[in-house]
């Protein structure tokens, strides 16, 4: 349980610390959530530590969804929780990605 307590708590502050960015994309950024390939990501220069926050949220989003945001875009862009941060909505097995998470 500790351990899990522990997981939790450094993926949470990973989130915290590279969720939320100024920065405006003007690309959508989407994900086939029946691939592992996240080349798209890694074309826009995107590092490794993101990639894989942004692998965790639209895998794992039942985990982010009790993690509120912190920075504020809960007010600008209406986000309710990290998952937000992440992922805008996932249609037909397609996640649509939110570019905070590039912060």
């Amino acid at each position: 349980m500790c351990r899990k307590r522990i997981f939790l708590l450094m993926i949470s502050l990973f989130v915290f610390l590279s969720a939320c960015s100024s920065e405006e994309q003007s690309t959508k950024m989407t994900h086939d959530l029946q691939s592992n390939d996240w080349t798209h990501l890694k074309d826009l220069g995107v590092d490794a530590a993101t990639i894989e926050a942004y692998d965790f949220a639209v895998h794992h989003p039942e985990v982010l969804n009790y993690i509120p945001c912190y920075c504020g875009c809960h007010h600008d862009a209406g986000h309710k929780n990290n998952t937000d941060c992440f992922v805008d909505q996932i249609e037909d097995n397609v996640a649509i990605l939110d570019d905070m998470g590039l912060g």
